[in-house]
């Protein structure tokens, strides 16, 4: 009797063992994933930027007038490639549909972007029918002193990127500057020179694309490219006699300029959304 009591103990033994083992080797139940949550772009945000502009080469034009208007003669008198750096900030809201994103945003800049060239030019288109017979030595500059834009924005989001087109209104500090002297003697014995500055706030148009990547909660950094295009500043001075004694303004006689600004930019800014 006592045999068969024990061979039961052990085979109760042996069957607790097993249930143990099977249950050490049974697969641990694993958690699924939380998939990451996108950024949502809706809010205010702002930030700073730094970039860079490079110039669209935009021709001068010069013109001799009389008083009454009459055109002694005009010419192309080289172009102008502003370039340089410059730097500011940026506020702007988003609104996002599902994919989509619509905003608003406005910016303002320092700048250094600007241009002087140097050269010479024949005036043509004189009455008689040709030329002068004599060329100009020239000097031109200009500047955007600063500058800034407002413009709507669209734009896809996809994970934590946002890709969008912008464009509107810019709008700017404006400097242009023309010196130039005859490289012959004109009528009456006299050089020819004139001195024509101007600076003016410019109103003009932005076009541009960029991109932003959300890379912390709340920051993004940004990529992006704005063309810019303030118009024609046009700007008059009298005609100047260097050679004459005592030197003097010929009052009669006007020079008449128009430069053209516009540059493409290149910038990198980084923006904290509230």
């Amino acid at each position: 009797m006592r045999v068969w009591v024990g061979m039961a103990a052990l085979v109760a033994a042996l069957g607790t063992v097993e249930t143990a083992g099977a249950a050490d080797l049974a697969p641990a139940v694993v958690e699924p994933a939380v998939p990451l949550e996108a950024p949502s772009w809706t809010g205010f945000y702002a930030g700073l930027h730094a970039g860079y502009g490079f110039g669209a080469g935009q021709d001068v034009d010069i013109a001799r007038i009389s008083r009454n208007n009459e055109v002694q003669w005009r010419s192309k008198a080289g172009t102008v490639s502003p370039s340089g750096v410059f730097g500011g900030a940026q506020l702007g809201y988003n609104l996002q549909y599902g994919a989509f994103v619509v905003g608003l945003e406005t910016d303002i800049d320092v700048s250094g972007v600007e241009d002087t060239a140097r050269g010479q030019f024949e005036p043509w288109k004189a009455p008689w029918g040709n030329s002068p017979g004599y060329y100009y030595s020239y000097r031109n500059r200009a500047k955007a002193q600063w500058f800034g834009t407002l413009r709507p924005r669209l734009g896809y989001a996809y994970g934590d990127f946002l890709f969008y087109v912008t464009g509107g209104l810019a709008y700017g500090g404006i400097k242009s500057q023309f010196d130039f002297i005859d490289g012959g003697v004109g009528s009456g014995g006299f050089h020819y020179a004139g001195h024509v500055s101007k600076s003016e706030t410019k109103a003009g148009y932005v076009l541009g694309a960029g991109m932003e990547y959300a890379f912390a909660p709340n920051w993004t950094a940004k990529l992006e490219y704005q063309y810019l295009d303030f118009g024609d500043q046009k700007a008059h001075a009298n005609e100047y006699w260097p050679n004459a004694t005592p030197p003097a303004y010929n009052d009669y006689m006007l020079y008449h300029t128009k430069i053209s600004t516009a540059f493409h930019t290149v910038r990198l800014g980084v923006n904290y959304h509230f």
